[in-house]
């Protein structure tokens, strides 16, 4: 059937002639007179049309159901739940994200200290050093690090020479002191990284 046919059919009149009118019963149709069942190419174009669905309530959601006929049938908030955990597309649960909190604002710092330059076992061998830390409390932990300050040791020293440092003396709000022992003598200067941990 030409597209001018179809386009006739856009907008018609229906005379019953017999039958009542119905898809069994011949009718005019415009210019076409007979059976609409025997219109085999415009059924066919009829049958081929999606059947809607029972009507859902209009919204707008970020989540969709839809059926085989790629007709929508429900919607519904989208939650974490509903994220596939990808590269960089991932969520963290309430907790989580109380620790990732408390980790970022832990504080953190280094200090430098010198053992002078005598290398024998004397007073020097123990340094005590002050660190302003307006934010320590009494209950906070910290961690001590001892490292080569880049110029008068390599990070062996502080192996060989049994470097510990340890904090204490602390003042809430106010301060706390790092104490550090070379018990296999040593001299010079090195740096203590500290770090506030959980």
């Amino acid at each position: 059937m030409s597209n001018n046919l179809f386009k006739k059919f856009k907008i018609f009149t229906s005379t019953t002639k017999e039958g009542g009118g119905g898809g069994g019963g011949s009718s005019i149709w415009g210019t076409i007179t007979g059976f609409l069942a025997n219109q085999t190419d415009l059924q066919n174009a009829l049958d081929a049309k999606v059947d809607e669905n029972t009507p859902i309530t209009g919204a707008t959601k970020t989540k969709i159901t839809y059926d085989s006929k790629g007709l929508v049938t429900a919607g519904a908030d989208a939650t974490t739940a509903d994220i596939a955990p990808s590269t960089d597309r991932n969520y963290v649960t309430d907790a989580e994200l109380v620790v990732i909190q408390e980790v970022a604002a832990l504080h953190s710092g280094s200090v430098n200290i010198d053992f002078g330059n005598d290398g024998v076992l004397s007073e020097n061998d123990l340094v005590i050093t002050t660190v302003l830390a307006p934010w320590i409390t009494a209950t906070t932990k910290i961690q001590c690090f001892v490292e080569n300050d880049g110029v008068d040791h390599t990070d062996e020293d502080v192996y060989l020479e049994n470097i510990i440092a340890s904090v204490y003396n602390i003042t809430p709000n106010t301060s706390f002191d790092i104490i550090a022992v070379a018990h296999n003598l040593t001299w010079g200067r090195y740096k203590i990284t500290y770090k506030e941990i959980i």
